[in-house]
């Protein structure tokens, strides 16, 4: 709980430093005088949280409006709507839920100029049973076929006959979401039983809000550089998220170590044994084994090809004149055969590349 509003505390100016609550602090207050009894209002707020107390002195009255109102600073909370003058934090869920047991974002959907905002509140109930679930949308082609049909048959007279710009924004929005809805519906879906452990409700709440944007960026292109940002972000946090997760495990569990060295090595063999094979079968099976071997080494290379200039090295004198090269080439394969054959090999030469 963030605050704790209190009524009819009785209390009096001179009793307030005597009322504590662990942890929070008293944002703001109205007392009675030390003649009437009864009454009164405060406002606690948990310690850290800033807020400002507003003043109502000219507008209470003792049993007819007794009334205090602490603000917090909007700097504490995400904006959820931006405009190039302004930013505030004008949308907001209000729960009496511990920390512990939610998780909120704010996400751009482009259907207006407010954000929306996810919470997703993990319930503690012992009776549930060891099953999940999660909810989707299908986004299969009967689906889509059955959302172009509801646009078909849309007249669209909200938005024509809306006064103004906005009302006609905001009509249209409504319609879109409502056809949307209705032509992808979310579905509940209970999780296999080999599900990733690693995948948090932040990583869950990225990948809804990526399949959003994905499918408003088939109808509005200019969206397009934005989805490839935010896929980019979401193979971020997956891969970081599950990195973290298990070397959690390796460190809450250190015996654990010397398994995964062994785990690690066996899976290292395992890969090359596995990809020596495939090469293999396709060597062996192929018409022409000197192309398919050309063919796994430029698999294996990433056809890189390389070049670089030759040298000769021709008694202990470095040659790098190519004419030179090429009449020494030339001289050594005219009289290889001959000098071998006498018995003979006056030329003395090895080639390197540099």
């Amino acid at each position: 709980m963030v605050e704790s509003c209190l009524t009819e505390t009785w209390l009096k100016v001179a009793h307030l430093d005597h009322v504590q609550l662990d942890n929070y602090f008293l944002a703001c207050y109205f007392c009675r005088s030390s003649c009437i009894i009864g009454g009164g209002v405060g406002i606690y707020v948990r310690k850290g949280i800033e807020v400002t107390a507003m003043d109502f002195t000219n507008y209470e009255c003792e049993k007819e409006f007794e009334v205090c109102l602490a603000v917090a600073s909007v700097s504490m909370f995400e904006k959820t709507r931006v405009t190039a003058t302004a930013a505030t934090g004008i949308d907001n869920i209000f729960t009496s839920v511990s920390k512990e047991q939610y998780y909120a974002s704010v996400h751009d959907t482009y259907l207006s100029d407010h954000r929306s905002i996810n919470l997703r509140v993990q319930l503690k109930n012992n009776n549930i049973n060891s099953h999940q679930w999660t909810v989707r949308r299908i986004f299969d082609a009967s689906n889509k076929s059955n959302f172009e049909y509801y646009l078909s048959l849309e007249t669209w007279d909200d938005v024509f006959h809306a006064p103004d710009v906005n009302s006609k924004f905001y009509a249209f929005t409504n319609i879109l979401s409502y056809h949307f809805n209705n032509a992808f519906p979310l579905r509940r879906q209970l999780l296999q039983a080999g599900s990733k452990h690693w995948i948090t409700r932040e990583v869950k709440t990225s990948s809804q809000a990526l399949q959003d944007l994905f499918v408003l960026q088939k109808s509005y292109p200019e969206l397009k550089e934005l989805y490839i940002s935010a896929k980019k972000r979401h193979k971020d946090l997956t891969n970081n998220t599950k990195r973290s997760f298990y070397d959690n495990i390796q460190k809450s569990y250190p015996e654990l170590k010397e398994l995964y060295i062994s785990a690690k090595k066996r899976h290292k063999d395992l890969t090359n044994n596995t990809k020596r094979s495939f090469y293999d079968n396709i060597i062996n099976n192929a018409a022409n084994k000197s192309s398919a071997m050309w063919k796994v080494v430029r698999w294996n290379t990433n056809n890189r090809k390389q070049f670089s200039n030759i040298t000769l090295l021709e008694n202990d004198e470095l040659v790098t004149d190519t004419a030179k090269i090429v009449n020494n080439f030339n001289k050594f394969f005219q009289t290889a055969a001959t000098n071998n054959h006498d018995g003979r090999n006056n030329v003395h030469a090895s080639f390197y590349q540099g």
